[in-house]
């Protein structure tokens, strides 16, 4: 229908550290459309705080980026969040979840 907006399949997060802001503005538009988030880990708080938000909505964490000579643990990483039983090839593939 025109003039409808239609719900996300990808959400990029990468706001310096303040990703766990976002995020419970968002937790009603996450849970209703299950869309792949991608979040930048700046900060102890942000893992953690993004972890808060998305785990019990049944997310499911992958490591994607690794910043070599300063990233340590979940800090300075970017990581792929997924929907337990959604295929991050979704659309494109066949390959089955792994969680």
């Amino acid at each position: 229908m025109a003039g409808e907006i239609r719900a996300p399949d990808l959400v990029k997060v990468d706001i310096e550290g303040h990703a766990h802001k976002a995020g419970p503005g968002a937790r009603a538009s996450l849970a209703a459309s299950r869309p792949i988030v991608i979040v930048a880990s700046h900060c102890a708080v942000d893992a953690e705080g993004v972890h808060a938000i998305l785990d019990p909505l049944g997310y499911c964490a992958t490591r994607i980026v690794a910043r070599l000579g300063r990233a340590t643990g979940a800090i300075g990483h970017d990581f792929i969040f997924r929907p337990a039983g959604v295929s991050l090839l979704r659309t494109i593939g066949s390959v089955p979840p792994r969680c």
